[in-house]
């Protein structure tokens, strides 16, 4: 029987990345004991993790480890095959690192480390919109302006308030998009004039605001959150509600869950920008569908809120 492997694919650019060796030597004092045999890849570029965890995956790799950002697990996730037997694990070294905080993965890379190899598998949904997988939650209208604004100077000594400063300067000259909404296949759409849109799998935008206060990873659905009405106006109207969680209750906002979402633009609209997991997404993000139970993941404590499943919804 070969021996298991576990594969680290860092992005050395992230912005709390530890040197090389530092991250070689915690790495053999943890992995090397468990009998296991490690190995580090570093990304080149952008993309380059989906390529390095498909390697790892067909190499059989036992553990992939994200070691990086949001947007450094979300390209490994794309990367892997279906159905695909290794466990992925996070080192959190990006700016928010959303997935850690749900789960509570601690930021320190030895402790991030031990949680993860000492913890338990969980097969985990993922969302999939257009061609491009994402674990977290996918942004239509404002917020991916403000992704597409984002300068990675600013955002690597900032952190976080590098996209509210983003978003403040997108949206000045936004005024949202017009779509028809299918839920479902049903054949009633819902059109909505909306400053921004989001298809949440997990519960907190961008760390902080519980967007989507019941979601949960592990139910085979999304939930569609749509702030209705134009630009920053519409989005700082909600925005005190969305940080306490009750701004399902406004009505400039539509909640639905939902398995499928097609979003069809209305006459004069084009589909809006796209950001998936706090990165730009693909041009044909019209559909988003759910992937159930689509990748084993690695987390400390499986008892958290974002992995419980509603008994509706079971």
């Amino acid at each position: 029987m070969p021996q298991p492997s576990a594969v680290f694919i860092l992005n050395p650019t992230a912005r709390r990345c530890p040197p090389r060796e530092s991250l070689e030597q915690l790495i053999d004092a943890v992995v090397l004991e468990r009998d296991l045999q490690p190995r580090i890849v570093e990304t080149e570029a952008p993309g380059h993790a989906t390529a390095l965890a498909a390697w790892a995956a067909d190499g059989g790799a036992s553990y992939i480890f994200a070691c990086g950002g949001d947007g450094t697990l979300n390209e490994v996730l794309n990367g892997l095959p279906e159905g695909c037997p290794a466990a992925v694990g996070v080192l959190p070294f990006g700016t928010v690192n959303v997935w850690a905080r749900e789960t509570g993965i601690p930021r320190q890379p030895l402790r991030a480390l031990r949680a993860g190899l000492d913890g338990e598998v969980v097969p985990v949904d993922l969302g999939r919109a257009g061609s491009r997988r994402f674990l977290l939650m996918a942004g239509y209208g404002l917020d991916a302006l403000a992704v597409a604004a984002l300068r990675p100077g600013v955002k690597r000594w900032t952190g976080p308030f590098a996209y509210l400063l983003a978003g403040l300067e997108a949206g000045l000259r936004y005024g949202g998009f017009r779509a028809a909404l299918r839920f479902d296949g049903e054949d009633t759409r819902v059109e909505v004039h909306a400053a921004m849109m989001v298809l949440a799998n997990t519960r907190l935008y961008g760390g902080v605001a519980p967007i989507a206060p019941t979601a949960s990873a592990v139910d085979g659905m999304l939930d569609c959150v749509v702030i209705q009405g134009v630009g920053i106006p519409s989005a700082v109207r909600v925005l005190p509600q969305a940080l306490l969680g009750r701004h399902l209750r406004s009505d400039r906002v539509l909640y639905r869950r939902c398995r499928e979402l097609q979003i069809e633009p209305l006459a004069g609209s084009a589909l809006p920008p796209t950001q998936l997991d706090g990165d730009l997404g693909p041009v044909d993000a019209s559909t988003v569908v759910v992937e159930r139970a689509a990748v084993r993941m690695l987390v400390p404590n499986p008892a958290v809120p974002v992995l419980q499943t509603a008994p509706e919804s079971a």
